[in-house]
This record gives C-alpha cells, structure tokens and sequence, in this order.
C-alpha cells in the first residue's frame, strides 16, 4: 500500500499500526498485513482540509461499513491492497 499513497512508507505505515492511526488493517500472518481497499479510501478521505488551519479529527478504530463508498463490493481480488 505504501507504494500507492505518495510519501508513505512501511516503516510509517508500522508506526500508524503501533500508535493506532492509519488505516484499519488484517494482521495475516506475523509479518503479512493486508489493507482493504476501501479502509484505505476512507483514511486517505478522513485526512482532507481545505484550510492548513484546521484541526484534524478525532481518531477512529474503524468506519462503519454503511460509510463504504459505492461499488466498494466488487470482489475480493479488488478489496485489498
């Protein structure tokens, strides 16, 4: 996932994990972590401003799935990144 939002890296996605803000996330295995693709939307979408001066919104665990955007059940290959 990191390679499609730009400036993003692993290693600041693992920090997201540890202090609990980025986007919700399956732990596959120990070392394999899975992003769905529409949580992921859903953070990028949570993070935008119009103003440099406003504050940012209180952290969330997980979006409630009526929150998901259109078409977001289009199969499981489409649904993680």
């Amino acid at each position: 996932m990191a390679d499609m939002v730009p400036g993003l890296t692993t290693g600041n996605l693992a920090q997201l994990r540890y202090a609990g803000g980025g986007p919700v996330y399956s732990a596959v295995t120990r070392k394999t972590i899975v992003y769905e693709l529409t949580d992921v939307v859903m953070w990028i979408e949570s993070k935008r401003r119009a103003r440099t001066d406003q504050p940012l919104p209180a952290r969330t665990l997980a979006l409630p799935p009526s929150t998901a955007p259109a078409g977001a059940e289009e199969g499981l290959a489409s649904r993680w990144v």
